[in-house]
């Protein structure tokens, strides 16, 4: 009888340091909870009708397609030692890679946070036009917009790469063919930005006319 007390008291001790372990890990370690998981898609996707892949990388496509070149405006999320920025950016949206390309002057704060925390968000809407205002509609009658979360890429102008993508990010600024000698003269006063997604979440109530949930879901394939 002792000895199962003790075994008892033993085990129970164990159990004390294993959730006093759990409860002072570090986040990202221990009992996480997926509160994306607990809470959008529980709450906004289950049980609802959603896309194919390819409808949906299609719908994005067709979204963020801005006056013909795929060059709108962003708001970009970036967090350092727990303070986070948010900044107002244009990203060139790349539809056969789905990744995102901007420019950033350097020393400012969201290429320092970026190059610290790679882990960054992406929002765009689509603001309404005066006469759908004028109508009466707002943003919960009328609402179109993606969130993106993924990675962020710092491109400097010593990278090959950076004049690669100027050849097709210039010309969305500028309205004419990039010019090799306006491109070397920006690799000294700024970098590019390269965002990754890894999942993008879409919003549109109009996709309820055609029987799927107005919030649909993109992730990047493993």
């Amino acid at each position: 009888m002792k000895r199962l007390l003790c075994c008892l008291l033993c085990f129970l001790l164990l159990l004390s340091f294993a959730a006093c372990s759990t409860a002072n890990a570090p986040s990202g370690e221990g009992t996480v909870v997926d509160t994306y998981t607990s809470a959008t898609e529980t709450k906004y996707i289950e049980g609802k009708t959603m896309m194919s892949r390819e409808l949906l990388e299609e719908t994005i496509a067709e979204m963020l397609i801005g006056p013909g070149d795929y060059r709108e405006m962003y708001t970009l999320g970036t967090c350092y030692n727990n303070v986070p920025l948010t900044s107002s950016i244009e990203f060139v949206y790349q539809p056969e890679t789905m990744r995102f390309y901007g420019m950033a002057d350097l020393g400012t704060e969201k290429l320092e946070h970026v190059k610290r925390n790679d882990s960054v968000s992406l929002g765009w809407v689509r603001m309404l036009t005066p006469e759908e205002l004028e109508a009466g509609e707002n943003y919960f009658s009328i609402s179109m917009g993606i969130q993106v979360s993924g990675k962020a890429v710092v491109i400097e102008g010593d990278d090959p790469r950076y004049a690669e993508i100027m050849e097709f990010y210039l010309p969305t600024l500028t309205k004419a063919p990039a010019d090799p000698e306006y491109i070397e003269t920006l690799k000294g006063v700024s970098s590019v930005l390269e965002i990754i997604p890894e999942r993008i979440v879409v919003r549109d109530t109009a996709f309820q006319e055609d029987g799927y949930g107005y919030m649909q879901i993109w992730r990047a394939e493993e």
